[in-house]
């Protein structure tokens, strides 16, 4: 299988999860707080096994660069799940998609990183696309709080890419930085399992374990995604895997579309003519953007 197919079934995989967790938020989960928990300890299993499996040199600055990269992680899955929640996931991941945007204005501040003129030019069609993805019917441009988390996942996202960037290329392996950040993301969240003990309790009473394994085999199934895009990166051009990634927004969109002529019942966006148009140009914006951005 060729690199470009990887990217792409990564990316669809991707997107496939974030149409679930939606659909998980709507019809299974009551507090976002409780996917993101059972998300961050899935996530350190993961990282202990990974750990286990292939032996690491675990030195202070792995172990360091893993927490503050978990904090990362967390707060972006945090703000996504409040997100997604709270508004149609096909205008959510756009938002999320200009990650890139911050990350060059951080790559610039704190790596000394010079933007060129198509990153510029990316910039203005990440900051266009992610206006225009916001424009609601009933709200007009004026952006909710959906759009604001979506954002501040973007952002954490972007730290979290900057911190596993340079822990990289300080001669870190690959799978030792991914298994200490979800090692780190699962510490983080233990003193939310404390806060919201009751709310699991409570999940658990009224829908059962099913619950939980489904955001379990979502997080599993990141996993996959992670692993082929890996793979990706490792045999073809790691600029043009990254451009095939961005379009994710794009998979979410048809994915929305598809389950909302078909399967209503399980989920149900916006799909007039109108609002179709607008979130195609603002998803082209994004994916164009993105890919200028991050050549």
């Amino acid at each position: 299988m060729s690199w470009v197919e990887l990217s792409l079934i990564a990316t669809f995989l991707w997107a496939s999860i974030n149409v679930i967790d939606k659909v998980l938020l709507t019809k299974f989960i009551k507090h976002p707080v409780v996917s993101l928990i059972i998300l961050s300890m899935t996530g350190l299993v993961v990282g202990i096994v990974f750990i286990l499996f292939r032996p690491t040199a675990f030195t202070a600055e792995l172990a360091i660069g893993g927490l503050i990269g978990g904090l990362f992680y967390f707060g972006a899955n945090y703000s996504y799940f409040q997100a997604v929640k709270q508004d149609e996931v096909s205008r959510v991941i756009p938002i999320i998609n200009t990650a890139p945007l911050f990350l060059v204005f951080l790559g610039a501040i704190f790596l000394g990183e010079q933007l060129t003129l198509f990153q510029y030019l990316g910039v203005v069609l990440l900051v266009g696309g992610a206006v225009l993805i916001s424009i609601h019917k009933s709200f007009g441009i004026r952006p909710n709080i959906a759009f604001w988390f979506a954002v501040g996942c973007a952002i954490f996202f972007a730290l979290n890419q900057l911190e596993t960037k340079y822990l990289l290329e300080v001669g870190i392996d690959f799978w030792a930085v991914f298994s200490s950040i979800r090692i780190g993301t699962g510490i983080v969240a233990l003193p939310f399992i404390v806060k919201h003990w009751n709310d699991l309790k409570a999940q658990y009473h009224e829908k059962g374990v099913q619950s939980y394994a489904l955001v379990t085999g979502t997080e599993l199934l990141n996993l996959v995604a992670v692993l082929l895009f890996t793979i990706a990166v490792s045999e073809g051009p790691v600029t043009l895997v990254n451009a095939l990634s961005s379009v994710q927004p794009l998979f979410v969109l048809i994915l929305t579309i598809a389950l909302s002529v078909f399967l209503p019942h399980i989920l149900s966006e916006e799909i007039g003519k109108k609002t179709l148009g607008l979130k195609t140009i603002a998803i082209a914006a994004i994916v164009i953007g993105s890919i200028l951005v991050s050549t």
